[in-house]
């Protein structure tokens, strides 16, 4: 699956300034952006391998 670059960034500064520190799960993001599991899962894998957020079993640490 590929995201447009521009929507990489806006969704990390989105997720930052909504959870910034705090533990978030897939349904919190996919609330926040209005979209489906489909396009969560692999942005929040995504954020995980780049330090953005950190798994913690089915949830995820925004740093």
């Amino acid at each position: 699956m590929y995201f447009e670059a521009g929507l990489i960034e806006k969704a990390k500064s989105d997720i930052k300034s909504n959870f910034s520190g705090k533990q978030i799960s897939p349904a919190d993001v996919r609330q926040l952006f209005d979209t489906s599991r489909k396009y969560v899962i692999p942005l929040l894998n995504y954020f995980d391998m780049t330090g953005v957020t950190r798994r913690v079993g089915d949830s995820r640490i925004v740093r």
